[in-house]
């Protein structure tokens, strides 16, 4: 999901508007000129208390958003893994919608999970929400996630635009925080250039294990200026990680791209190493001793290797 998948609501202009895919509070569609019967029928269900959509529209993120929006306090921000998941960023599949209000009570709202804090912090509006911004989100995610993960999350989430200095903000700030201290400790093993949250895992996997990469999906070039590789990790001294998912098996195109490039890999003397789910999340110490092979063999043909 990506920012254009935001975009601003239809206006509402008579009753007949209320049949479209957007939530509506029960107060407005009455004002509009519906009855309660209307509303109690077929053709609309509830979302919240107060708040009903048609009953064909589908019910995603933005709609879920908009119809919590209509009866969170004022100040509230989407948080957590609501706000991770408008930013982009890769949490685990949850239905309910995270908000942070500042509140002497937490509110009690379907659907809605609301987080009671002492301030809600940097605010963005995010594709027409009001949501945590990308460094307060990463924060308030490291009390809930392992470490893996909020690593593959923050990844993500410094890639947002101009993102960076609200993780600076957040951590200087957060102090006392619940997972403040776990953030910043991930914070400087971030990289925007990740293009997954297994390549974040393997990332981390490598780099703990003191297999620090070179280059993060960035361009090898030949001598006259031309792009011969991009591997998802990659160790000057000629060893490339690649990881595959399902999709490198599955689609033809992608499967002979790979073929071509693990072939310029031989031809130029490169070692590539293919990773799966498998070997990274079951076998990582199979992984671990293959690279740390190879590297041990490119050290012994006089390759300096840190």
């Amino acid at each position: 999901m990506t920012s254009s998948d935001f975009r601003e609501p239809r206006g509402s202009t008579g009753p007949s508007d209320f049949s479209d895919s957007r939530p509506f509070r029960n107060s407005d569609a009455m004002a509009a000129g519906l009855t309660r019967r209307q509303l109690q029928g077929k053709q609309f269900r509830s979302v919240s208390r107060g708040v009903r959509i048609a009953a064909d529209a589908r019910l995603d993120l933005r709609a879920r958003c908009e119809a919590a929006r209509l009866v969170l306090p004022d100040d509230a921000a989407f948080s957590h893994h609501t706000a991770a998941k408008i930013f982009d960023a890769p949490v685990a599949a949850d239905t309910r919608v995270h908000a942070s209000v500042v509140a002497a009570v937490e509110p009690r709202i379907k659907g809605v999970v609301a987080h009671r804090v002492r301030n809600v912090g940097e605010v963005w509006d995010y594709g027409g929400l009001r949501t945590t911004s990308p460094g307060r989100t990463f924060v308030d995610l490291a009390a809930h996630l392992d470490f893996p993960n909020l690593v593959a999350a923050g990844d993500a989430l410094l890639r947002v635009p101009s993102a960076r200095p609200s993780f600076v903000t957040a951590l200087e700030s957060g102090t006392g925080r619940p997972g403040i201290r776990t953030a910043r400790r991930a914070f400087p093993l971030l990289n925007p250039k990740a293009d997954s949250a297994p390549e974040s895992h393997l990332r981390l996997l490598v780099v703990e294990h003191g297999f620090v990469p070179d280059t993060v999906n960035e361009p090898l070039y030949d001598e006259d200026g031309h792009q011969w590789a991009k591997p998802d990790l990659g160790y000057r001294v000629g060893l490339a990680l690649e990881y595959e998912g399902a999709h490198h098996r599955n689609l033809p195109r992608q499967w002979g791209s790979d073929i071509n490039r693990d072939n310029e890999y031989a031809s130029r003397g490169w070692y590539v190493i293919k990773v799966n789910a498998w070997l990274l999340y079951q076998h990582p110490e199979r992984l671990l001793a293959e690279i740390a092979r190879v590297l041990d063999l490119l050290r012994r043909r006089g390759a300096h290797v840190r």
